[in-house]
């Protein structure tokens, strides 16, 4: 699990519920992937730059998270919506393909924008019930 120990110290201080623990492991697998992080929101500003880090207001709005990540073959948007004791993660995939077509001689440039949409549930009901201790601070002989 490299990596995620590391995000925990840059991020412990800013964790103010569950769901924004969640978020941040969600945004390290993204990392983990191959992905870099390159703003919050859903539209591109003029400081955005790709990190492994989060943004510095990732968890400003606790009824929305919103997330941009570009790789070397998409960019994806990520928005997580806690809902009651859940958590919705939905997942935007845009990926831009270029595509030749020759047909009677005569060759046609494509540009394709190709989009598709994930979404999962995660249930936070057992989670919030029982306080989280980080690996660090965890008696190792229990």
């Amino acid at each position: 699990m490299a990596g995620l120990e590391v995000l925990y110290t840059c991020v412990a201080g800013s964790l103010t519920c569950p769901q924004d623990a969640l978020v941040c492991f969600v945004h390290w697998e993204m990392i983990k992937g191959g992905y870099r992080c390159i703003g919050s929101g859903d539209e591109p500003r003029s400081g955005d730059r790709k990190s492994e880090l989060l943004p510095a207001d990732w968890s400003s709005n606790k009824e929305l998270y919103s997330l941009r990540y570009e790789g070397a073959d998409a960019k994806m948007l990520l928005k997580a919506v806690p809902v009651d004791s859940a958590v919705i993660f939905n997942l935007m995939i845009s990926r831009v393909t270029m595509a030749t077509v020759k047909k009677r001689g005569l060759r046609i440039f494509l540009q394709l924008n190709l989009t598709c949409c994930c979404r999962v549930a995660v249930n936070m009901s057992t989670y919030s019930r029982r306080k989280a201790t980080p690996l660090h601070l965890q008696n190792r002989d229990s």
